[in-house]
């Protein structure tokens, strides 16, 4: 009867060969491999987009608000996927109450276009 090896040959285990499937980056820390295959898949990169372009104010405090869109966009930074400024102004306008209208059509009709810093400024102010 044959007895399993005790170890994989030593080709299988060899950096060498994982460097030059997954760049050296990912055979340095151990942990990329987790972030590579737990963020860049489609669906959950879809989902994340959606997240961030679904999150309404409600009964949150403004700045709890944008927290929580930052929250959104980082996590989708930490994926690799670029969320442009102006998406990510989008996706704080989207979020903000029918009270917040007259704020929304003064950024919307500017000829300037207003950054995060900006929108989020004017919000806060708005709600002191």
């Amino acid at each position: 009867m044959l007895s399993p090896p005790s170890s994989p040959p030593a080709s299988i285990m060899n950096p060498d060969r994982f460097s030059s499937l997954f760049g050296s980056d990912v055979t340095n820390n151990p942990d990329n491999l987790e972030q590579l295959y737990s963020c860049k898949t489609t669906s959950k990169l879809m989902y994340y987009r959606q997240d961030l372009h679904s999150q309404k104010k409600g009964d949150l405090l403004m700045k709890d608000f944008l927290m929580q869109i930052k929250m959104f966009y980082d996590h989708l930074a930490s994926c690799g996927e670029v969320i442009s400024k102006p998406e990510y102004v989008t996706a704080i306008l989207n979020g903000i109450p029918s009270e917040y209208e007259l704020i929304l059509t003064i950024i919307s009709a500017s000829t300037v276009p207003y950054n995060v810093q900006n929108v989020s400024t004017v919000l806060l102010n708005a709600e002191a």
